[in-house]
């Protein structure tokens, strides 16, 4: 194994923000990657489908402002805004409007 393939500090995972939505709770995580930030979505009770959301913020502002615009766009959904059918929700939304 290269030494490159080792990593000299475990990552840190970090809280960023819960919201619920159709009887689901979830949670977004933060995770620095040798310096760049990635935000994921998980489900609380660990049983469901994780998405991979955003990476790469300029600023903890720019972070502030996706996961208040994530939270948002889930409660306007019903769903969390990676699935499936959040998408087809604002799909459904566009059409009507």
């Amino acid at each position: 194994m290269s030494a490159t393939a080792i990593q000299s500090c475990p990552t840190q995972l970090n809280v960023l923000g819960h919201y619920s939505v159709s009887d689901e709770a979830r949670v977004l995580i933060g995770r620095r990657i040798e310096g760049e930030v990635y935000v994921y979505d998980y489900p609380v009770d660990g049983r469901g489908r994780r998405y991979f959301v955003e990476r790469g913020f300029e600023s903890k502002a720019g972070l502030a402002v996706l996961i208040a615009d994530y939270r948002r766009e889930a409660q306007r959904l019903g769903a969390c805004p990676m699935s499936r059918e959040a998408i087809e929700r604002g799909f459904e939304l566009a059409a009507l409007a």
